[in-house]
């Protein structure tokens, strides 16, 4: 099976820890995994090289920069799109990463579903994205949308991933952008359709979730096949998702360590006494599960030392 991971951040350590991490994760599983291509688009940089103490800990990493050096580079856009530009056609599953989440186990089942259906992947948002010019109901919210922006009716389908269980479905294919998979062909499809929407999505809900309600509305636009993912695929290290989704906590296959509250997701990875302190915590739950993975993969070792620090 041929995997891809494509990532983006900003040319500094805090990104380019956690995507020297994620390869160290992949090679950790092995097999396919470590065979995997890991691709790490840039921007928000003033050259076009990787500080001279990183680069040993990309050297299986595919680098690009996704800007000219000190371009202007609004809402971080260029990096972002880059990943869809670096598809491999070859790959039979690309996933389209944050830098801050960690792969603790094999995707093969996911692979599967994906390669069968040709299906674009992902798990759902936690929460209702907040909309200034909303009505408070999430699906008076969407009706909204769908109508204005893409001309089509809209059928809740999914519950909001932190909302109590009992709550009723109120989103479409709404997902985290932390972790988006599907097969190279598909994406590609949706990108250039996406790009088309963007600008109208973010004239009615701002920069920061523009690019989640987009890739929704874009979906259902297309009509593109999607599977709505276990948490176990984004999990997030939440106590909240630890309460309510304690099965899934236990078969974890993506981390993402996106909360801040017992450490900082910055840090533990850049330098040895951040990482030094990280594992002495005494954590519970899935920030628990992420430090002993943490542990296993680097043998409880800073993994990447340099000179300068």
């Amino acid at each position: 099976m041929k995997l891809e991971f494509l990532t983006c951040g900003s040319l500094n350590e805090s990104f380019l820890s956690q995507i020297a991490f994620f390869r160290k994760c992949l090679d950790f599983l092995g097999g396919d995994y470590e065979r995997a291509r890991l691709v790490a688009s840039f921007g928000d940089h003033d050259r076009n090289e990787l500080p001279s103490e990183w680069a040993p800990y990309f050297d299986r990493i595919d680098v690009n920069f996704a800007h000219e050096p000190g371009a202007v580079n609004p809402y971080h856009e260029a990096q972002h799109e880059r990943r869809f530009e670096l598809l491999d056609d070859s790959a039979d599953v690309s996933v389209l990463i944050d830098a801050d989440v960690a792969l603790l186990a094999p995707m093969d089942a996911l692979c599967e579903q994906i390669i069968g259906s040709q299906a674009l992947a992902g798990v759902v948002a936690h929460f209702h994205f907040p909309w200034p010019d909303g009505t408070g109901d999430p699906v008076s919210d969407w009706e909204d949308l769908y109508q204005r922006l893409i001309g089509k009716p809209f059928s809740p389908k999914y519950r909001y991933t932190l909302k109590p269980l009992d709550t009723p479905a109120q989103a479409p294919f709404y997902i985290n952008y932390g972790v988006f998979a599907g097969p190279p062909r598909v994406l590609r499809q949706f990108d250039a359709r996406e790009r088309e929407l963007r600008d109208r999505v973010r004239a009615e809900v701002g920069d920061v979730w523009c690019y989640q309600v987009d890739l929704a509305l874009t979906c259902a636009d297309l009509d593109l096949p999607t599977l709505s993912l276990p948490m176990r695929y984004n999990y997030p290290n939440d106590p909240v998702a630890d309460r309510l989704y304690p099965d899934e906590l236990k078969r974890v296959v993506f981390m993402h360590y996106l909360r801040t509250k017992l450490f900082s997701r910055s840090e533990i990875f850049a330098t040895p006494s951040a990482f030094d302190a990280f594992l002495d915590l005494e954590l519970e739950g899935s920030n628990k599960l992420f430090q002993a993975h943490v542990q296993a993969v680097t043998n409880g070792r800073y993994p990447f030392p340099r000179a300068s620090i």
